[in-house]
This record gives C-alpha cells, sequence and structure tokens, in this order.
C-alpha cells in the first residue's frame, strides 16, 4: 500500500510568536566596536560638524545614523 497526501493525518503546528527588540540588540553590540564610540565621542564633543564624522547623527537612545542610515555592525548574532 502506498502512502498519498490525502490519507495522511494531518499534522498541526503551533506558532509562538518571538518578540525580539532588535533596537537593543543592535545597541547592546555597538558598544563594544570601537568605530562607533568613536564617532559617539566626536559627536558628543561637538567636533561632528566639518569633520571625518559629517553625516552621522546620534539619537536620543544611542543609535547612530549615517545619512539616515542605522549603522550596524557586520555580525552574523545580528
Amino acid at each position: 500500500m502506498v502512502a498519498d497526501a490525502l490519507s495522511r493525518k494531518p499534522r498541526i503546528f503551533s506558532l509562538k510568536p518571538i518578540k525580539v527588540d532588535l533596537r537593543q540588540r543592535v545597541l547592546d553590540h555597538l558598544i563594544k566596536d570601537n568605530w562607533y564610540l568613536k564617532v559617539r565621542q566626536g559627536l558628543e564633543g561637538n567636533r561632528g560638524k566639518g569633520s571625518k564624522f559629517e553625516g552621522y547623527e546620534l539619537e536620543n537612545d544611542g543609535i547612530l545614523r549615517f545619512h539616515g542610515r542605522m549603522y550596524i555592525l557586520d555580525d552574523k548574532d545580528l
């Protein structure tokens, strides 16, 4: 006897939603990044204008943006 798709018992899978706070994960990784720390220090010291940090913005929560795009490390854990 050969089983086909119609003769098999249906399997019911339940999916659990996963809540991931991407902003917090990005911040957790950024605080270990030397370039992020250097840019942040330059921007907080008001040396950001007219320097190599031009185009970078630091949000209130610590997220770094470059020309409006979020700076994210090239990290396999993210």
